[in-house]
């Protein structure tokens, strides 16, 4: 990535934030089925759509704060925190999720909170792998012929 040019920088954040927004819709189109019983209705408005892409496009964007020159908790911190506010912003601020009491509010943000964890759990334990195995491939002396 140190080498890459602004344009594959673009192309690379559209992608995935394309990517994301892809699962992102199935997973609404499919709640929203159990929830309203079958998929004879639009299972979601256009701005919605809106959001939910805005949203995909601000968590990956996000991800670059995971390579920021900084230990890896402060940058999981600051990932976390661009994550919640895209969340607030995108999606409680305009409106398109309301909740009648505060702690629907709280439940949320746990629930998105405990998700979060589990997510990066595992992309903490796959980074983990994937560095050990460099590591390896860089220690192993590589063979010389000596004939």
């Amino acid at each position: 990535m140190k080498n890459s040019s602004a344009k594959e920088i673009i192309s690379r954040l559209l992608l995935r934030s394309t990517a994301l927004c892809v699962i992102l819709t199935f997973v609404f189109f499919i709640a929203f089925a159990i929830t309203q019983g079958g998929l004879s209705m639009a299972a979601m408005p256009f701005t919605r759509f809106l959001f939910v892409y805005l949203f995909s496009l601000a968590m990956v964007g996000a991800l670059y704060l995971l390579k920021l020159p900084l230990p890896y908790g402060a940058c999981l911190l600051l990932h976390y925190l661009a994550s919640i506010l895209a969340l607030f912003l995108l999606f409680t601020g305009v409106g398109t999720l309301s909740f009648k009491r505060t702690s629907g509010i709280i439940a949320f943000f746990i629930f998105f909170t405990l998700l979060y964890a589990a997510v990066m759990g595992i992309y903490t334990l796959l980074r983990r792998r994937k560095s050990k195995g460099t590591k390896k491939e860089k220690e192993e002396p590589k063979y010389e012929k000596m004939f």
